[in-house]
């Protein structure tokens, strides 16, 4: 049997137990409206909406959006937009309300190697991978209850390791940096199942503010699939926030922020074998004109510190709002820690129907004002994107096109102070990870890449093309010849098809991995498949 056999075999398999479901169960009411995720399609969705004119502008820059805010936007939409079967207008839910979310299957499978990012729970090693989920949801005025658990399987099978620039003899750490970051090429040699808690959480919201302990995907910052400090890369991680819903209204201004405390998680192939789980403290803060429209700044900074021992403390919660400049725990008697810092920027037009965005981060402090001036490219990266939506405002149909660029190249200072790729960290050497997948964007595992997508959205789903490119390198030297540069340029074809009650999830394409090992490129063909049955 071929690879692309076994693939389908494996596919239809693992969809056919949904399929199982579905045909002993009723369908869920009022799909779309309740919890969208973080970096999924239900979410561009509405920001092309949005710049479109259709829907009014929100904020983007702390994710998941809130209940109020999508109940607001329920309350606002017509009839005449392409997915109103899936999001069908209406006044808000219910005062009290308890309903089946549905169930979702999505499977696919790599026959060459690692690929796939932007998935949360799910790790895409090479063979057939696959979660399943399904739950509760409660919502009673400002409270929403959801459970929703999900079931997590990788068959893991071998491939080549790659040659690294350590001498190193741990099996399946990241080859480059194996002593800095948790981030292993191969989750072991079995295959890999675990159940997570996936989007489950406890929520209260209102007059303006909302407060969570959950273990739902956060998105902070501008972008749109990939964000430079937190988003859905990783599996989610179990936290309490507290927050604005979409911002406090001034005379100068709308002013949002949302602050995080989270446990982390590490995998069994740490560096150091590492003890223990760490504590992260984040927050992000935003600025937007008084009329909420047009153009929003601000800043994230998240912290990884190990879990204390004695349990939580003051200084713990103090986390976020510790020094810009120096490093206690090398100047005097403190706690290991690793902080990332970026500034952002978002300008959109209705008028145009066009967004771009634009974020600066950095690894770790300066060591004073002056030095900040001097090196502000040190440990750090940046990225770009754009979002143009083609279409009517009242329309049957419309098209996005889509463009993420993200650089963390290590420079030349190099040569003269060390520094090293964006999410790993030398003492507190899990790096930027969560569970061994990084917390960012996949595009700055090692130095970077670009996402360009084109995207109908039409009456009954979605199709599209998308583009990637992530630079690879095996070492962090500069100047390596172009024979022995690697890189990995990926084609992708995907989309949704959506009916009342479901909806069906396609992609299919292949990666080419340039100087995999020097002078030696692979091939690896991917495709898979989602379903989901109810709300979702």
């Amino acid at each position: 049997m071929s690879g692309l056999a076994r693939s389908l075999v494996s596919l239809i398999s693992m969809l056919t137990i949904a399929m199982a479901a579905w045909s002993s169960t009723g369908t869920a009411q009022s799909p779309g409206w309740t919890g969208v995720a973080a970096g999924s399609d239900d979410e561009l969705y509405l920001r092309a909406l949005q710049l479109l004119g259709t829907l009014p502008t929100t904020s983007w820059t702390s994710r998941p959006l809130a209940n109020t805010v999508l109940d607001s936007l329920r309350r606002v939409i017509g009839a005449a937009h392409p997915w109103a079967i899936r999001f069908a207008p209406g006044n808000s839910p219910n005062s009290k309300h308890l309903r089946w979310r549905g169930a979702s299957v999505d499977a696919g499978r790599n026959s060459a190697f690692v690929w796939g990012g932007n998935d949360g729970a799910r790790w895409q090693g090479r063979g057939t991978s696959g979660t399943v989920s399904t739950g509760m949801l409660l919502r009673w005025k400002p409270l929403t209850i959801r459970v929703e658990p999900t079931l997590v399987y990788a068959q893991n099978l071998a491939f080549p390791v790659l040659p690294t620039e350590s001498n190193t003899s741990a099996q399946f750490t990241d080859r480059m940096r194996p002593t800095a970051i948790d981030l292993p090429d191969r989750f072991g040699d079995k295959p890999l199942q675990r159940l997570d808690a996936g989007e489950s959480e406890i929520r209260l919201e209102g007059h303006g503010f909302a407060s969570a302990f959950s273990n739902r995907a956060l998105f902070f910052g501008p972008a749109i699939r990939n964000p430079l400090i937190l988003g859905n890369n990783a599996p989610g991680f179990a936290h309490l926030s507290f927050g604005t819903i979409d911002g406090v209204r001034t005379p100068v201004g709308r002013f949002a922020a949302t602050i995080v405390y989270a446990r982390l998680a590490q995998s069994g192939f740490a560096p150091d074998k590492r003890e223990g789980s760490r504590l992260a403290a984040g927050t992000v803060v935003s600025w937007r004109p008084p009329s909420g429209k047009g153009f929003e700044i601000g800043a994230i900074r998240f912290y990884h510190r190990d879990w204390p021992a004695n349990g939580l403390k003051l200084s713990d919660v103090q986390l976020p709002f510790g020094s810009l400049f120096g490093d206690r725990e090398t100047t005097v008697k403190a706690p290991v820690d690793n902080q990332l810092l970026s500034l952002f920027a978002r300008a959109n037009s209705t008028r145009t129907g066009f967004e771009v965005f634009a974020e600066f981060g950095r690894n770790d402090r300066s060591s004073s004002l002056r030095d900040l001036w001097v090196e502000p490219e040190h440990n750090s990266a940046w990225s770009a994107g754009v979002l143009k939506v083609f279409g009517q405002r009242e329309t049957s149909r419309f098209w996005t096109t889509r463009l993420e660029y993200l650089n963390g190249r290590t420079t030349s200072l190099e040569r003269f102070r060390a520094q090293g790729t964006f999410y790993e960290h030398a003492t507190l050497t899990q790096g930027h990870t969560n569970a061994g997948q990084s917390l960012g964007s996949p595009m700055l595992e090692r130095t970077g890449g670009f996402e360009f997508a084109v995207d109908r959205w039409a009456q009954h789903g979605r199709t599209g093309f998308m583009i990637q490119e992530r630079a690879m390198p095996l070492t962090r030297l500069e100047g390596v010849p172009a024979d022995a540069a690697r890189a990995q340029w990926a084609v992708e074809l995907n989309g949704t098809r959506n009916a009342q009650g479901t909806g069906f999830g396609w992609r299919v394409g292949a990666v080419r991995d340039f100087n995999r090992t020097p002078g030696h490129d692979v091939v690896n063909y991917f495709l898979g498949g989602t379903l989901n049955i109810g709300e979702r």
